[in-house]
């Protein structure tokens, strides 16, 4: 997640369309293990489905798959004045990953 991250250590993810545009889809890192990280878009984000990865990039076990667990949480979604919109909430997942593994979610609003 690019808020586990310091800005300096963010690479930009682009597209692989093949027209050459260099469009930035995402950005990643390599951040230091934590047990939590809080999520902020920053800015705004829109109405419809979106996609939180929890994308294992590189890991120290040798590339050995390691379980790892996503507990359950909550997305809060707020108006530009601060009122909550919606809550939405998400179970806990456990994967075993290895490097280039990831944990999804889906959610709309």
């Amino acid at each position: 997640m690019a808020n586990s991250c310091p800005p300096a250590d963010l690479s930009p993810d682009v597209d692989g369309d093949g027209d050459g545009d260099g469009d930035i889809v995402g950005y990643s890192c390599n951040a230091p293990a934590v047990s939590f990280v809080p999520f902020n878009t920053g800015g705004s984000i829109g109405p419809g489905t979106h996609r939180l990865e929890f994308f294992m990039s590189s890991q120290t076990t040798g590339g050995t798959p390691t379980p790892y667990n996503v507990t359950a949480f909550n997305f809060v979604i707020y108006d530009r004045s601060g009122k909550v919109l919606k809550t939405i909430s998400q179970p806990s997942q456990t994967a075993s990953l290895g490097s280039g593994g990831s944990i999804f979610y889906s959610f709309s609003f």
